[in-house]
C-alpha cells in the first residue's frame, strides 16, 4: 500500500445524469482517510492529524479493545463492539501488522457503563465511515490485504468488508477485492432503492488512488434489510491522453433505465497513432436482469 493521498476526479460524459450525480456527490465531501499517509523526510510516516481531529465514526472490527497507551503492551481498559459510536480526538504512531499500516488514535467513547472516556485504539479496528439508516449501521474497512508473487512486482489486493450491524451485532457481511493501490481515498452514501424491487436501499461506497492508471471503483451494495448483493461491475481507470476504459450503470429509476434491469456499458478508447491522433474505441452494453434476489445476465 502507498501513502500519499490527493483528490483525482476524472470526467465521466458517457455517464447518466443520477449515477454521475450520485458519484459526484459521494467526492463532494469525504471523510478524512486514515488508512495512507505520507513519507517525511527521514523516512518516517506522518500523516495530517487536523484532518483527523473530531472525526465521528463506529467501531469496524467485531470486538475493540481500548487501551490505556497506544500500543499493544497497553492494558485494556474496555471493550466495545462493532457498530459503537467513537470519535478521534488524536493521532499517534503507526503500527503494521501483516501488511496493514494504521495509526494508533485516541478516541472518546461511551463505555458499557454509560460513562464518557477516552483511550486508545490502533485504526486498523475503525470503520472508515459510518453510515446509518433506522435500526442498522453500516462500517466498511479492509480486514486484510492479500499480495501474489514477488514484493516487487507489488500485486497486493485489499480486502474491502462491509457490515450491516444492530445492537452491537453484526447481521450481515460482504468481502470485494480491489487494487490496494485504489484505496488511497474513500467515501460512502446511501442511495433509495433506484426502483428495484425487494431492495430497501443500495449502499453505494467509492475508492480511488492516488494517480492515473489506477481503478477508481464504484461498488453498489443492494440491501434488502437481512442481506448484501453486489450489483454489477462499476469502475474507470484511465491514463491521461492514452487510454480509457469504463464500466458504468444504469439503474431503473434513470433515464434510459428498464424496470427491474441494470445496463452496465462498457467505454474504451485507447490511442495507438499520436502523430495521427487515431484512437481506438469500443463501446458496448450488457443487460442485467433483477431477480429479487440476484442479477442474470440477459
Amino acid at each position: 500500500m502507498k501513502y500519499l493521498f490527493f483528490s483525482v476526479i476524472i470526467a465521466m460524459p458517457f455517464l447518466s445524469l443520477s449515477q454521475r450525480n450520485s458519484e459526484d456527490k459521494l467526492w463532494e465531501i469525504h471523510p478524512p482517510s486514515f488508512n495512507s499517509f505520507y513519507i517525511a523526510h527521514g523516512g518516517a510516516f506522518k500523516y495530517s492529524k487536523e484532518q483527523l481531529i473530531n472525526f465521528e465514526t463506529c467501531v469496524f472490527a467485531d470486538t475493540l479493545f481500548v487501551r490505556t497507551s497506544p500500543n499493544l503492551k497497553g492494558i485494556v481498559q474496555d471493550t466495545i463492539f462493532v457498530g459503537d459510536n467513537i470519535k478521534i480526538v488524536d493521532g499517534g504512531e503507526i503500527l503494521k501488522i501483516g501488511h496493514r499500516e494504521y495509526p494508533w488514535f485516541k478516541i472518546s467513547y461511551t463505555d458499557n457503563q454509560n460513562k464518557k472516556k477516552t483511550g486508545f485504539a490502533w485504526g486498523g479496528l475503525i470503520s472508515f465511515k459510518a453510515l446509518r439508516k433506522g435500526n442498522t449501521k453500516f462500517v466498511y474497512g479492509i480486514p486484510k490485504i492479500i499480495i501474489k508473487g514477488k514484493p516487487s512486482e507489488n500485486d497486493s489486493k485489499s480486502i474491502v468488508q462491509i457490515k450491516a450491524v444492530e445492537n452491537k451485532k453484526t447481521i450481515a457481511k460482504i468481502e470485494i477485492p480491489i487494487n490496494s493501490e485504489s484505496s488511497h481515498w474513500s467515501n460512502a452514501i446511501i442511495l433509495n432503492n433506484q426502483s428495484l424491487s425487494n431492495i430497501s436501499n443500495i449502499l453505494l461506497i467509492g475508492f480511488k488512488g492516488e494517480a492515473c492508471g489506477i481503478p477508481m471503483y464504484y461498488l453498489y451494495l443492494l440491501w434488502d434489510g437481512q442481506r448484501f448483493y453486489q450489483a454489477p461491475k462499476s469502475e474507470t481507470v484511465a491514463d491521461a491522453g492514452i487510454f480509457y476504459q469504463s464500466y458504468s450503470l444504469v439503474f431503473p429509476i434513470e433515464k434510459g433505465g428498464i424496470n427491474n434491469k441494470v445496463i452496465q456499458n462498457y467505454s474504451y478508447s485507447e490511442l495507438v497513432d499520436e502523430d495521427k491522433d487515431k484512437w481506438e474505441r469500443i463501446n458496448s452494453k450488457t443487460i442485467y436482469s433483477w431477480t429479487g434476489s440476484g442479477f442474470v445476465k440477459d
